[in-house]
């Protein structure tokens, strides 16, 4: 199995367990470093690799409808939005973009955890 099929096998792994809901690992995933990796995971240099992209993704949009510091930590410190927008910009997956358009940037405008007005400090 190559490298980046074993990651995108343990990137789906932690997918599934974010979305168990109350048993979800979230609170682990933001004290580890562990969101910081799977942030750059979104990043150029991956988008070859679309599904591996968008676990990624789909694990980061958990986190940040989560709560609200979980939503300030991938926005500010992940910076999740941009993120977010270079994949709906450069990706060759439509799968990727419609996945980032529909669930992720939605979870972060979501008004009850995303007020702009205290990101930009």
């Amino acid at each position: 199995m190559e490298g980046t099929e074993k990651l995108t096998m343990i990137v789906k792994e932690i997918r599934y367990a974010v979305s168990q809901g109350e048993n979800s690992p979230i609170v682990y995933l933001t004290e580890t470093t562990m969101l910081p990796s799977l942030a750059k995971l979104l990043d150029e240099s991956f988008l070859q690799y679309p599904e591996l992209q968008n676990e990624a993704a789909w694990i980061l949009s958990n986190v940040a409808s989560s709560e609200s510091s979980h939503t300030k930590f991938v926005v500010k410190e992940l910076n999740g939005i941009n993120r977010f927008l270079f994949l709906l910009n450069r990706s060759s997956s439509l799968g990727v973009k419609i996945s980032v358009n529909h669930k992720k940037l939605i979870a972060l405008s979501d008004s009850r955890h995303f007020d702009t007005r205290h990101y930009g400090d």
